[in-house]
C-alpha cells in the first residue's frame, strides 16, 4: 500500500512538460507558419514582384511596336499590290505629329489625301466600290511615328515608287525602333537599327 502511495505522488509531481508529451497522441503534430517565415515569403515576393514589372513592361513596349510595324508593312504593301493589280497609280499618305499622332492612308487620288481626316484616303476595291484605307494610331498605344509626313506614289506599271525612299520610323516609349522603308524599286522591308534599341528578329537597318 505504501509503495503505491509514493508511485501516485511521483505521477502527481511530474512536470507538466512531461505530462503533456505523455499525452499527446502520435500524428497530432500541428503545422503552420511562425511570423518570421511568413515575412520572409512576403519580402521576397515584393522583391520579385519589383523585378518582374520593368521586364514586363518592355515586352508589352516591344509586343505593341512590332504589331504597329507590321500593320504599316502591311500598309504599305497592300497599296503596291493594289497599285499592280487595278493598273492604277495608288499614293500613300503618312501623316504624323512626330509621336504618337500618325496615320497612314492610301487613295486613288494621287493629288494628295489627308489620312488624319476621315474619308479623304479612299480607294475602289473590286464590286465593294469606294472603301476607307486607312490605319491609324489609336490601335498602337503609345507607339510614336518620328518621321516627317510625306507621300509616295505607287507606278501603276512596274509598282516602283515615283520618287526617293520612304521611311516610316516606329519607336516604343523606351525608344526600341523598327522602320518600314520602301526602295525607289517600290521594295517593302522591315528593319530594326543594331545597337541598343534594336528589337530581335528583325534585320539591321
Amino acid at each position: 500500500m505504501l509503495g503505491e502511495q509514493v508511485v501516485s505522488l511521483a505521477h502527481a509531481h511530474k512536470p507538466a512538460r512531461a505530462r503533456s508529451a505523455h499525452l499527446q497522441q502520435p500524428g497530432s503534430r500541428q503545422y503552420g507558419f511562425t511570423l518570421v517565415e511568413l515575412i520572409v515569403t512576403v519580402t521576397v515576393i515584393g522583391v520579385l514582384a519589383t523585378l518582374a514589372v520593368p521586364s514586363f513592361t518592355k515586352s508589352v513596349e516591344k509586343r505593341r511596336l512590332v504589331a504597329a510595324a507590321e500593320a504599316v508593312y502591311d500598309q504599305v504593301q497592300f497599296a503596291r499590290t493594289e497599285s499592280l493589280k487595278q493598273a492604277r497609280d495608288l499614293l500613300v499618305d503618312a501623316t504624323t505629329d512626330g509621336s504618337t499622332g500618325w496615320c497612314v492612308g492610301i487613295s486613288a487620288n494621287t493629288g494628295g489625301c489627308n489620312c488624319s481626316t476621315t474619308g479623304s484616303c479612299v480607294i475602289t476595291q473590286g464590286t465593294t466600290g469606294n472603301i476607307e484605307k486607312t490605319l491609324k494610331s489609336e490601335n498602337f498605344t503609345n507607339v510614336r511615328m518620328t518621321n516627317s509626313s510625306f507621300e509616295c506614289v505607287f507606278n501603276r506599271l512596274r509598282g516602283t515608287l515615283e520618287g526617293a525612299t520612304q521611311t516610316f520610323v516606329l519607336k516604343s516609349p523606351s525608344d526600341m525602333e523598327i522602320r518600314v522603308t520602301v526602295s525607289a524599286l517600290g521594295v517593302v522591308r522591315v528593319c530594326s537599327p543594331t545597337g541598343a534599341h534594336n528589337v530581335g528578329g528583325y534585320p539591321g537597318c
